[in-house]
């Protein structure tokens, strides 16, 4: 009798994410032992599954001690979570290739508490303000 099929493959590790970020458990006094420094962070379960990827603004164990109230949008860890942190100066580029990575490993799909939030560009696009009615006249 040979094994059940599996929902999906499993990912070799070639396709693997290696990282030098060690997870740690997010509990208080890990968060307090963290400079106030500018970084990207991930959020995980206990089996360390990306759940979130946010962006420290300048204050990563401010932003990580706000986070004590994890977003609503994330599903519920039995084991608790982990956390893991890049300190950049290039949060926003570092941030858009967290969520790249993971995309690439998950079909697309961003991370669950990622869902329905406004990934910001590296470069924003800057649109010009439309024309008031006075000046579309004017031009015609």
């Amino acid at each position: 009798m040979g094994s059940p099929p599996l929902a999906r493959r499993l990912l070799t590790l070639e396709h693997m994410e290696h990282s030098n970020g060690r997870w740690i458990r997010l509990t208080p006094n890990n968060i307090a032992a963290l400079p106030n420094a500018e970084g990207v962070f991930e959020i995980a379960n206990l089996v360390r599954s990306v759940q979130y990827v946010g962006r420290a603004c300048g204050r990563l164990r401010d932003t990580l001690t706000d986070f004590g109230h994890l977003p609503r949008s994330l599903p519920s860890s039995v084991g608790g979570y982990f956390f893991r942190f890049e300190l950049t100066t290039a949060e926003t580029e570092t941030l858009q290739r967290r969520i790249e990575a993971y995309r690439k490993r998950h079909d697309g799909a961003v991370p669950p508490g990622n869902r329905g939030q406004v990934i910001e560009l590296v470069e924003p696009v800057r649109l010009a303000p439309a024309p008031s009615t006075d000046e579309a006249q004017q031009a015609a």
